[in-house]
């Protein structure tokens, strides 16, 4: 349901650490079709994050993500 990608988003960067790998893949196969793996480091700082959470209310979106201990 994409109601919960944002705080599905937000949850994951709240609670990866720091040198976890995020993968978020918005609108598979459609026009608006965006796919960005970054660290939970630099999703945080990142310029666009805010962008992202917008794109995120309205479209179908997968999470991935992988951390080594």
């Amino acid at each position: 349901t994409p109601y919960r990608n944002p705080y599905t988003f937000d949850a994951l960067l709240d609670q990866l650490p720091d040198h976890g790998e995020l993968c978020v893949a918005i609108d598979l196969m459609g026009d608006q079709e965006y796919v960005s793996t970054r660290s939970i480091a630099v999703w945080n700082q990142s310029s666009d994050i805010e962008e992202v959470r917008e794109r995120l209310k309205k479209v179908p979106a997968i999470f991935l993500f992988i951390t080594s201990f």
